[in-house]
């Protein structure tokens, strides 16, 4: 466009070529860049939507990493539980009782890195699992320290409810890593 205007500018029979400047002049370079911006714009916007950012790619990621997290602070959880099984009388302790409470703090905060994590459509179920996985896993857990805090038939019922909602939970948490390894993608 802008060689073509150059070449009007040429008059046959003359030695040198006198370019006329016209308004139209300064503005085709700029109008060429503000039209190639716009093309580039809207390649790079049909570009996502025919290559979306793989996003159950990420999730399935993140939620791997957090099932990880969380199976690794539940060892720590039961390693706590093994030592006042060892020692019953650790169970008055204010030291251990401040660890244990440490212990399912950490339980409940990879509870809510769960509820926080960005889930695509397609994961729907998965994250339901997980979410029902880690509270019972949790509440489990909590209700064992709160046994361990009580006295007589308070104590059992916070015991043996505890028990069965962790054993819940780990059935929950097994098949949510399956539901994890079988998704899409």
């Amino acid at each position: 466009m802008i060689g073509a205007i150059a070449v009007r500018g040429i008059v046959p029979g003359r030695r040198t070529a006198r370019l006329r400047r016209g308004a139209a002049d300064g503005e085709p370079a700029s109008l060429g860049v503000l039209v190639l911006g716009l093309a580039a714009a809207v390649l790079l916007a049909l570009g996502v939507l025919v290559h979306p950012p793989d996003r159950a790619r990420s999730y399935r990621r993140a939620a791997a990493d957090l099932l990880d997290r969380y199976a690794a602070a539940l060892a720590r959880a039961d390693a706590r539980l093994a030592e006042v099984q060892a020692n019953p009388a650790l169970s008055r302790d204010p030291a251990w009782l401040q660890a244990d409470a440490a212990a399912v703090a950490a339980l409940e905060a990879e509870e809510r890195a769960a509820a926080a994590l960005p889930v695509p459509p397609a994961a729907g179920a998965v994250q339901a699992c997980i979410g029902e996985a880690l509270r019972l896993s949790t509440d489990g857990r909590r209700l064992l320290h709160d046994a361990f805090q009580a006295d007589g038939h308070h104590a059992y019922y916070l015991g043996s409810h505890g028990n069965w909602d962790l054993a819940l939970g780990a059935r929950r948490l097994a098949e949510c890593r399956a539901l994890l390894a079988a998704a899409p993608g």
